[in-house]
């Protein structure tokens, strides 16, 4: 039986991505018989709570690496655990820490979005993002890749999407913002803004909010004048829902632009932290999204041009929608599943 361990963390400044594409990872092994358990600092108890109630055991870790005391503290409990794959997903995780793991003798898939380590030490290298073919990994002799949108981790909730073909409507009147499970930088607050100087006739929003967003009571102050069309979403259960109600989106581009892209939901994104330029740039190349740039760079007003532009034009939303979901067809996950089985 694989007996398989995540160390992630989340938290305000790194955001829910990395937590959330390892519990859609988990619940997959789970239901091929796994026995998970997280390692994580996270600070936010909705998020433990998300975990444990999935049925994985949470261990906090009380500071990550490189605090001293991760590594040792990770170590241990690998081998109290009897652990057999071990998968990292942390940018904080470096070369070190990888060939640490490995040379306890632990299986090991680390996550990675960006290829910025000098070397990577790993069973399996796993790169989820549009254009991650192209980077040039230096890895361990027996490392295998994988690399590209044909491995995105989405959560059960999509899986019933992942044949559906959108409707897309002559005028867009259903919005939806999601601008990251942290949003350390409140992005929100600038989009809502936008929204308040829509002129688009009849038009109705859903604001997520992740469990990690310090700026919940800001944001409901924000919305109270235009609560009969803007409503805040606190950590929904169901985003697939979320998305098929919209007839389009305002995003981050992080790993909600994947789970957009299944359900064919046209969107504009912003770049919310340097690592995103990557997915965003590239889905503006393929036809699959709208790139407004870096979040500082955006006043509410110009945002809200371009949010208009695109509700009333319903060619560019087709095109979009069409774009998107050739991207994504939902079996990533089973792709990962199959590879680390092969390895073990």
């Amino acid at each position: 039986m694989m007996n398989l361990v995540f160390r992630v963390d989340a938290d305000a400044g790194i955001g829910m991505g990395h937590l959330m594409r390892c519990l859609a990872l988990a619940q997959g092994a789970q239901a091929r018989g796994a026995h998970i358990t997280f390692l994580s600092h996270c600070e936010t108890i909705a998020l433990r709570s998300r975990v444990e109630a999935a049925g994985f055991v949470f261990i906090p870790i009380e500071h990550s690496h490189p605090a001293p005391g991760d590594l040792p503290r990770t170590l241990d409990m690998l081998k109290e655990l009897a652990a057999n794959w071990v998968v990292l997903d942390n940018y904080y995780f470096d070369s070190a820490y990888q060939a640490a793991i490995r040379q306890a003798g632990y299986r090991l898939l680390a996550i990675d979005d960006v290829g910025h380590l000098a070397e990577y030490h790993a069973d399996i290298l796993l790169n989820q993002n549009i254009g991650a073919e192209k980077i040039r990994y230096r890895c361990d002799p027996d490392t295998r890749i994988l690399a590209g949108t044909r491995y995105v981790l989405l959560r059960p909730e999509f899986f019933p999407w992942r044949c559906w073909r959108r409707e897309v409507p002559a005028i867009a009147r259903k919005v939806l913002v999601s601008l990251g499970g942290g949003d350390k930088d409140n992005v929100t607050s600038h989009v809502v803004r936008a929204l308040q100087l829509l002129t688009v006739d009849g038009w109705e929003a859903a604001v997520v909010i992740g469990a990690t967003n310090p700026h919940r009571q800001l944001l409901e102050s924000l919305v109270q004048d235009t609560a009969d069309r803007i409503r805040l979403l606190l950590d929904p259960p169901d985003m697939a829902e979320a998305m098929a109600w919209a007839d389009v989106a305002v995003l981050a581009g992080g790993s909600t632009c994947w789970e957009m892209a299944l359900l064919g939901l046209p969107s504009l994104i912003i770049m919310t932290a340097d690592n995103q330029g990557e997915v965003v740039t590239g889905l503006d190349r393929c036809g699959a999204g709208i790139a407004l740039g870096w979040w500082e760079q955006l006043e509410s007003y110009m945002i809200a041009y371009r949010l208009q532009r695109l509700m009333v034009d319903h060619e560019t939303r087709a095109t979009l929608s069409r774009g998107a979901q050739t991207l994504i067809d939902g079996y990533g996950k089973e792709r990962v599943l199959d590879a680390m089985d092969r390895e073990r």
